[in-house]
C-alpha cells in the first residue's frame, strides 16, 4: 500500500495542473489551484462525510484521494487535522498478518495526521486469532488507540476479551461522549470496571455479546441507552442502577428460567421519558410465561411519555397499575400485539394514554 496515497487509476494519476510560470504554455492554471489553502480546506471537509461518520479508507470521499491529486493538495490535506479525525480500523479473522499490520499503519496515519482533534474510533477486531503474529497486531492496534483515548469523542469498541485490559489502564477519556460497546462469546472470569473516567459518556449501546454481570459501567451517568439483547434481570438491574436515563431501549431475550428471573427492587425513575421494551427474538413470539409484569410492578416513572411493549409479555392490568402508581401522562403506547387482545380492549383499560399503536408481530 506504500503511504497510503497512490489511490487513483493510472489515467486520473497521469493528470498533472498547467504551469501558468510557463510564458511559453498557453493552457490556463486550474482555477481551483489558484484558491487559499484555507479555503482548499473547507472544501477538502466538504467533500467526505461529516464527523462523526467515517470516511472510507481509500476511493471516492476518502481524504487520501485528495492526498494524491497534486503535491499542493497532498501539503493542504496533510496539514488539515480534521480530514482525519474519523478512524475506522477493521481487521477480520481472515486477514494475515501483513493485512493486520497494514491496519495497523493506517491507524498510526490517521492518528498522526488528526493533529489533536477530538476522534471518531471505531476498532472491530476479531475475538479467535489462531496465527501468533496476527495476535500479537491486533494488540499492538488496540494499544496504539489506546494511547488516544484522551482525544475519542465517538467510540464504537469490539475489541478481544484478551485486550480488554488494555481498556483498564487507558488514560481519563475526558471528551467520550457516545459508546457503543461489547463482546461476542467469551465472557471475562472475573468483572471488569471500564469507562469510569469518561466524565461526559452519556449515551451508550451495548452491543448482543454485553453481559452485565462482568462489565461494570458508570450506569448512574448514562441519560440514554440502547441494549438490544439483554435478559429481563439484566434489563431490571440497569434501570435499578441506571437514574438518570432518558431514552432506553432494550431487547428482551428469552431466558432459561423465565419464571426464576429475580426482579431488584428499583427506585422511581424521575427522569425516564422514553422506553422501549422489544422481544429480540426475531423468528419466535415471546413465551407466555416470560412476561413483563414483574418489571412493571417494580416500576414508577412519572415523566414517562412513550412506552413500547410486546404481547403476550404484557397484561393490561399491569399496564393499568404501572400507569395509575407513576401518575405519568403518555402521550403514546405502542404494542407488538400477537392477536391476544383488541384494540378497542386497550382503549376501555387505559382511557388516560392519548396514542395507542397496535403492530402485529413480525
Amino acid at each position: 500500500m506504500g503511504d497510503f496515497d497512490s489511490d487513483l487509476s493510472p489515467e486520473v494519476a497521469s493528470l498533472k495542473p498547467a504551469d501558468s510560470s510557463d510564458p511559453q504554455s498557453d493552457a490556463p492554471a486550474y482555477p481551483v489551484l489558484t484558491l487559499a489553502p484555507e479555503i482548499v480546506s473547507e472544501i477538502f471537509l466538504n467533500f467526505i462525510p461529516a464527523y462523526p461518520d467515517f470516511p472510507p479508507t481509500f476511493g471516492l470521499h476518502s481524504p487520501l484521494l485528495l492526498c494524491a491529486i497534486c503535491r499542493q493538495w497532498r501539503a493542504i490535506a496533510i496539514a488539515t487535522p480534521e480530514l482525519w479525525r474519523a478512524i475506522q480500523i477493521s481487521v477480520s479473522d481472515g486477514y494475515t498478518s501483513y493485512e493486520a499490520a497494514a491496519q495497523l499503519k493506517l491507524l498510526k496515519t490517521w492518528l498522526s495526521r488528526s493533529g489533536s482533534c477530538p476522534l471518531s474510533m471505531d476498532l472491530s477486531l476479531p475475538d479467535t486469532i489462531e496465527e501468533i503474529p496476527r495476535t500479537a497486531i491486533d494488540e499492538e492496534i488496540v494499544r496504539t488507540a489506546v494511547l488516544h483515548s484522551e482525544r475519542w469523542e465517538y467510540a464504537n469498541l469490539s475489541i478481544p476479551l484478551g485486550h480488554m485490559g488494555l481498556l483498564r489502564v487507558a488514560n481519563a477519556m475526558p471528551l467520550l461522549r457516545h459508546l457503543t460497546f461489547g463482546f461476542e462469546d467469551l465472557i471475562p472470569s472475573e468483572p471488569i470496571i471500564l469507562f469510569d473516567r469518561a466524565p461526559r459518556l452519556k449515551h451508550v449501546v451495548l452491543t448482543p455479546g454485553f453481559e452485565k454481570s462482568f462489565i461494570t459501567l458508570p450506569w448512574g451517568q448514562f441519560t440514554h441507552l440502547d441494549a438490544p439483547f439483554l435478559d429481563l434481570g439484566e434489563c431490571a438491574e440497569i434501570l435499578r442502577d441506571a437514574t438518570n436515563l432518558v431514552h432506553c431501549n432494550f431487547g428482551i431475550c428469552r431466558t432459561n428460567d423465565p419464571i426464576l428471573v429475580l426482579i431488584p427492587t428499583i427506585p422511581i425513575q424521575p427522569h425516564l421519558r422514553h422506553l422501549d421494551l422489544r422481544y429480540s427474538d426475531e423468528h419466535y413470539y415471546p413465551d407466555p410465561s416470560f412476561n413483563l409484569s414483574g418489571l412493571f410492578h417494580n416500576l414508577t416513572l412519572p415523566g414517562l411519555i412513550t412506552l413500547r411493549v410486546y404481547e403476550p409479555g404484557i397484561t393490561l392490568e399491569s399496564l393499568g397499575e404501572f400507569i395509575s402508581r407513576s401518575q405519568c401522562t403518555l402521550r403514546e403506547l405502542r404494542v407488538d400485539i400477537s392477536s391476544r387482545i383488541s384494540e378497542s380492549a386497550y382503549r376501555e383499560a387505559l382511557p388516560s394514554v392519548k396514542a395507542i399503536i397496535l403492530e402485529p408481530q413480525k
